[in-house]
């Protein structure tokens, strides 16, 4: 690959698409694990992590140029802070481009396992963020949860513990593995313009 190579205006218009299929299905799992209040806590990172692996892995194979992650990460960060979620995207511009150079040095866009490795660390450091709120304006944050959320009290004992951490950490690389597998071998078997492993 030539690390030279820009992006078009057509790869922005495909990256666009792709980060607006993502956030929607981001919604999607939000809103549907409504259903499942109690635990939505500890499954709500990690099954977005499961619905969106395979729209990533197709955008940044399809697309497979530098700059393709800390653009999704631009727009995806700017979409998160309309929903008032500023703090984390600090954490996931640094991911982006630690992603980024990952990538470029090992000429990863042509590896799923470093794609793979991407969109896990993705979700990985926004699990991390989601402790910024507590740590810095806890009293106001926890106020503001218990008036506007069900699974308050579970969401404060979980980002208060670093054993919640853990097991939340946990289960969403598990997932992401599932969904990285999956994603994988329908890629490699319906998507005949993406390039191959």
């Amino acid at each position: 690959m030539n690390f030279m190579e820009k992006l078009t205006i057509r790869d922005l218009v495909t990256i666009g698409i792709f980060t607006g299929i993502i956030y929607i299905l981001m919604g999607v799992v939000g809103f549907g694990l409504t259903i499942v209040t109690p635990i939505r806590v500890y499954i709500e990172t990690a099954t977005m992590s499961l619905l969106t692996m395979l729209p990533y892995l197709v955008m940044c194979r399809r697309i497979a140029k530098p700059g393709v992650i800390l653009i999704f990460n631009v727009v995806l960060g700017i979409l998160l802070m309309f929903m008032g979620m500023w703090y984390t995207v600090p954490f996931i511009l640094v991911a982006a481009l630690i992603s980024e150079w990952l990538l470029k040095v090992n000429n990863g866009y042509k590896s799923n396992k470093l794609i793979v490795f991407s969109h896990i660390l993705h979700y990985v450091v926004v699990n991390i963020s989601m402790i910024i709120p507590f740590t810095f304006f806890r009293e106001k944050y926890i106020s503001a949860l218990r008036s506007s959320k069900p699974y308050a009290n579970e969401m404060i004992d979980l980002y208060l513990s670093v054993q919640g951490q853990l097991f939340v950490g946990a289960i969403t690389v598990v997932f992401s593995l599932v969904a990285a597998y999956i994603s994988i071998k329908m890629v490699n078997k319906h998507f005949t313009s993406v390039s191959r492993h």
